[in-house]
């Protein structure tokens, strides 16, 4: 993997209003219901810094989902890359060439692919459009901590943790702010009110473009690679 493709991301400043208009792109482009992978990553390169922008609290999420971003650019730099210009084309790709392992998680011995790569990917969408809505819509008492985990624990995030790492994500979002505080600290560009519509928007095209995802993930019968 390359150095620049987790590092970029960590680096700059997080914009609401960038993650809201990279989500946008990815759910209404041509290629919305095939998913086009660049756009798809570029909107998570935001994510990371929305990520990082919320402290510590959610190491455990974006340390992981760099990792992941970075092993999809590769793919996108490889000799491949015409075969991951979006997400079907990637999953008829690996699926012919028999790249998808059913049996076991990548090792030292099984080669990470981008199936399984992006499916990780995919259920932290589902975790982080929930709690972007939650900001957006004000919910459970406005306390960040609450949305944070009521948000993990709706994901299929937590289905897929052990019990240790479950306890541990308790425990990190009661470092979380109130809400008022969280939203001047990522962005104080922005009245509470301008962040609040932009976020709804943004959630909603994240939750588009997670459909998008599920179902040729569903088609395809790829939702449980271990």
């Amino acid at each position: 993997m390359s150095k620049s493709s987790v590092e970029c991301p960590q680096t700059a400043a997080f914009s609401v209003m960038k993650m809201s208009k990279l989500f946008q792109e990815c759910a209404t482009s041509p290629k919305a219901r095939q998913v086009d992978m660049d756009r798809y990553l570029d909107a998570w390169d935001e994510l990371i810094r929305f990520l990082n922008s919320m402290g510590k609290a959610f190491t455990f999420v974006s340390s992981d989902v760099v990792e992941k971003v970075g092993i999809l650019r590769d793919f996108r730099k490889s000799s491949n890359k015409e075969h991951y210009e979006t997400i079907e084309k990637m999953i008829l790709f690996e699926k012919e060439n028999k790249l998808v392992n059913f049996k076991s998680a990548p090792s030292k011995t099984v080669t990470a692919y981008g199936c399984r790569t992006l499916l990780r990917l995919h259920r932290a969408l589902k975790f982080l459009l929930i709690l972007i809505g939650k900001l957006a819509h004000n919910e459970d008492e406005g306390k960040v901590s609450l949305m944070g985990y009521n948000a993990y624990h709706a994901s299929p995030m937590a289905k897929y943790h052990p019990w240790i790492v479950q306890k541990a994500v308790g425990i990190a979002v009661y470092m979380l702010p109130d809400r008022t505080t969280f939203l001047k600290k990522m962005c104080q560009d922005l009245s509470d009110e301008e962040m609040a519509k932009t976020m709804g928007v943004c959630s909603e095209s994240m939750d588009a473009v997670y459909e998008f995802t599920n179902a040729l993930y569903s088609k395809y019968d790829l939702t449980e690679i271990p």
